[in-house]
């Protein structure tokens, strides 16, 4: 089978090839001996009276039946099914990282439950139990928002704590495994998004030396097409001079086919800001153009400082841990320091002066600005809250204020008294005063009239004379106030009266009152 594109596969694939053992039949297991001393490893499909049939396996994906006669076999020694069953079930353990709840239960319905329902006496049922407690236990933290990375199970408050720093090491370890596979391209991509979104992250500087032979590999790979890009081209040629007008024409449209469809998911990635394109293996140009491109990426790669990206690393690391902590102005000075950390090789013949950047990819972003922007949100938080507490402290004290004054108002709803003050001033106002406010000056007692004798008088009777004989006026009641309208005592009555109406309305409202506890 000829290889005409390279394109990733997603991690799900990985868990789809696990589920596949458990319904892919036995491997090697069953063994046949001829008589000429000859030994065939297999699976006996089908057996007769003069005959057998047995699957053997050539590999991982191509399998080939043997017919043999029964009279040139010696020997046949077949696997329990049980044993066949437990050796298939052993290779899927551990089970894969980032599975969900759901992807658990399949597994495990499929897998160990499975086996004891088929062999409910199998001397391996100890062992497949055991198994099925730890799937439990994992099925268990799944259902609770864990996730598992490899041997690191993260918790629902790790995720929420260090997102950045949790979703680094998922993309990290999406690559190893992509490149454990043998999926060069799906690996580099993983990378790719490790660096754009979480350079500076732990999990990055762990990843340069995988990334490294990642590129190396997928450039010798696609180094070697490219070398025999001709020949396979020639080949091609030469098997359509030879097919007859039928077959060479259905043979050019599917050829046509392909070549569309990987045009158009190659625009597509393009579109999308995808480095590390789809590949067609059969196109010289493109082999060259993408060759030249792991060259130069492996170059960048090659000029990181190891050393120095893990000290960027410990550091914005702290940072982090220090903003979980609440500790915010240490975050900030961390992150200060880590921008002075060199991450670069240096060459002892350049200038000193002169500032080294990164040899980042255009448009990443990083694991510092991760933090930084969480910081800032969590400083924001923080002042919003500070302001908040004033706030209700504020409110406290003038409930506080308003309380006291209904405590001197006597009970709910009735007037305050006047204070002391108040009612100084009303007796000292009570006092009569002359025109000018002075108090008059106090006479001695007032002399007894002598009694006049009836005269008789053209005058009203309710005239009087004085002693001496002259008609005394009727003078004006005088104003309790000196100057006419409302008295001071009134005023003062009247404004104590709203004061305590005041109170009552505040009460009713619910200001001021205490907390419930």
């Amino acid at each position: 089978m000829t290889l005409h594109s390279i394109s990733p596969r997603p991690l799900s694939f990985v868990f789809g090839v696990v589920l596949c053992l458990f319904c892919a039949g036995s491997g090697q297991a069953d063994t046949v001996t001829l008589k000429n001393g000859t030994k065939i490893e297999g699976r006996v499909t089908f057996e007769a009276a003069d005959m057998i049939r047995v699957e053997v396996k050539l590999s991982e994906t191509i399998k080939e039946t043997k017919t043999i006669a029964k009279a040139d076999i010696s020997e046949i020694v077949k696997t329990k099914p049980d044993l066949i069953a437990f050796a298939e079930l052993e290779k899927t353990m551990p089970v894969p990282s980032l599975l969900n709840a759901e992807q658990y239960r399949n597994f495990i319905s499929k897998g160990p439950e499975k086996f004891l329902r088929d062999f409910p006496g199998s001397e391996k049922k100890a062992e497949v139990e055991k198994m099925l407690a730890g799937l439990n236990e994992e099925l268990d933290k799944a259902e609770r928002g864990f996730v598992k990375v490899g041997e690191v199970w993260y918790s629902p408050e790790e995720k929420d704590a260090h997102p950045a720093l949790v979703e680094s090491e998922i993309l990290r370890f999406k690559m190893l495994q992509a490149a454990k596979a043998g999926q060069n391209l799906a690996a580099l991509r993983e990378f790719e998004q490790l660096e754009k979104k979480y350079y500076g992250s732990p999990a990055y500087a762990e990843a340069i030396p995988a990334a490294v032979d990642v590129v190396r590999a997928l450039g010798q790979q696609l180094t070697a097409s490219l070398n025999d890009a001709d020949f396979r081209k020639k080949q091609y040629e030469d098997g359509l001079a030879a097919m007859n007008e039928l077959d060479r024409a259905n043979t050019v449209a599917a050829r046509q086919a392909e070549a569309d469809a990987h045009k158009a998911t190659l625009e597509e990635e393009r579109k999308n800001g995808i480095r590390w394109t789809v590949i067609d293996v059969r196109e010289k140009a493109e082999l060259d153009t993408y060759v030249k491109a792991l060259q130069t990426e492996y170059q960048r790669l090659q000029t990181f400082d190891q050393e120095g990206l893990k000290k960027l690393a410990a550091t914005l690391k702290s940072a982090d841990d220090l903003m979980t902590e609440d500790k915010y102005g240490e975050a900030r000075l961390k992150l200060n320091e880590a921008k002075g950390v060199t991450v670069v090789k240096v060459d002892p013949k350049a200038d000193p002066k002169k500032k080294i950047q990164a040899p980042i990819i255009k448009g990443s972003s990083s694991y510092e600005k991760s933090i930084a922007d969480l910081l800032s949100a969590k400083e924001k938080a923080a002042a919003a809250a500070q302001r908040a507490a004033a706030a209700a402290q504020k409110a406290n004290s003038v409930a506080k204020m308003i309380k006291g004054a209904d405590g001197e108002a006597g009970k709910e709803g009735d007037p305050a008294a006047p204070t002391d003050s108040a009612s100084d001033l009303g007796d000292l106002l009570a006092t009569k005063t002359d025109a000018k406010g002075k108090e008059p000056e106090k006479k001695g007692p007032t002399p007894t009239k002598k009694p006049t004798k009836k005269t008789t008088s053209t005058k009203s009777s309710s005239s009087a004379d004085d002693p001496d004989g002259v008609t005394a006026k009727k003078k004006p009641a005088a104003s309790s106030g000196g100057g006419g309208g409302l008295s001071f005592q009134t005023i003062m009555f009247i404004v104590t009266g709203l004061l305590g109406l005041t109170v009552l309305v505040l009460k009713l409202l619910g200001v001021g009152n205490a907390k419930p506890e």
